[in-house]
């Protein structure tokens, strides 16, 4: 639990993301993220490990003003993931596949204009496509901080 802990802080860390404000002034707004995923490592247990386990994900997203501090957000991502994948030979190997994600979130800011930092909780549906695999549909929820 600790390193799943340590590779979720790892990661938010190292996540990037800048935004314009929303505004009832200014509804309309462009983001972009690049971030760093690990889907390999919850299966080997080798977290954090700089073997190329993880993989680079850029995202674009349009940002929409609804009404006081409740946004719209609708984020775009492609990148690839390094998925267990079974090989000829019956072993387990990471093979990289391509990955696009698309959401639809709403986003509650708790500090409103002016600030630097402004915190915000979001939930929404979405879909993420992984090449040679289904689609699966999302909730995403979560909690999060803009740096304007």
């Amino acid at each position: 639990m600790k390193r799943t802990i340590l590779s979720i802080l790892f990661t938010s860390i190292l996540m990037v993301q800048l935004s314009t404000a929303q505004s009832p002034d200014r509804k309309n707004a462009f983001s972009y993220q690049v971030s760093i995923f690990d889907y390999y490592s919850p299966f080997t247990e080798n977290y954090l490990m700089p073997e190329g386990n993880q993989s680079l994900t850029a995202k674009i997203a349009y940002h929409r003003n609804l009404a006081g501090p409740l946004n719209l957000e609708i984020p775009f991502r492609l990148g690839s993931a390094r998925l267990l994948t079974p090989n000829d030979a019956f072993r387990e190997v990471a093979n990289s596949k391509l990955l696009t994600n698309l959401d639809a979130l709403l986003q509650l800011q708790l500090f409103r204009e002016h600030h630097l930092f402004v915190p915000y909780l979001s939930a929404g549906i979405g879909g993420t496509l992984i090449q040679g695999q289904d689609l699966d549909v999302q909730i995403p929820m979560g909690v999060g901080l803009d740096l304007r």
